[in-house]
């Protein structure tokens, strides 16, 4: 019969769940791809372009991502994979919850990317939001939105993976998103 997991170790069992899961495959003895050519290459796959946001402690947190994309219809999983010297990185993982905001093609939406690219604390100043069901900010700017509760996390190199359980979600029709392409801002076709 199992015993009830309190005190410190109790922290650490909560901790182990967010820990990465899996098996990493043997390498194989191949040569790595230039890392500049890989980011030539990878930009020829055009992206949507998300503000991944999270309200930890007092503060709201939030930076520009493109590497989102849905995981699973049942259960209902996102995936975000962030860069761990953001500022977000570690409060995503604090505030165990995070909203996904898809952002519009309109005027205004290149500035609110790059606001969000960069480091500065003051990213939330001025800017039209609602709080969400976990606490993330939702952006006025989006066009759609999901929030998610924090499910596990994966090492994805110099990235982490979030897997995210889908909790609430909304969508306007009629719109178009921004998107990212060989290194510009731009809109589907």
């Amino acid at each position: 019969m199992p015993f009830p997991i309190v005190g410190e170790m109790a922290d650490f069992a909560r901790e182990a769940e967010l820990r990465p899961r899996g098996v990493a495959a043997e390498p194989l003895a191949l040569p790595s791809v230039d890392p500049e050519l890989f980011r030539d290459v990878a930009g020829t796959f055009p992206t949507g372009v998300t503000v991944i946001t999270a309200r930890a402690g007092d503060g709201l947190f939030g930076c520009t991502a493109n590497a989102v994309t849905s995981l699973s219809l049942d259960p209902p999983l996102m995936l975000v994979c962030l860069d761990r010297r953001t500022n977000t990185h570690p409060r995503l993982i604090e505030a165990r919850a995070f909203g996904i905001n898809v952002i519009e093609a309109a005027p205004g939406s290149e500035e609110l990317c790059l606001l969000f690219a960069g480091k500065s604390g003051e990213k939330f100043r001025g800017l039209e939001y609602r709080d969400g069901i976990t606490g993330a900010p939702i952006l006025a700017a989006a066009l759609s939105w999901l929030e998610c509760e924090l499910d596990r996390t994966y090492d994805g190199g110099d990235h982490t993976i979030f897997v995210g359980r889908v909790v609430a979600a909304e969508q306007t029709k009629g719109r178009l998103p921004i998107v990212f392409h060989r290194g510009r801002f731009t809109t589907v076709v």
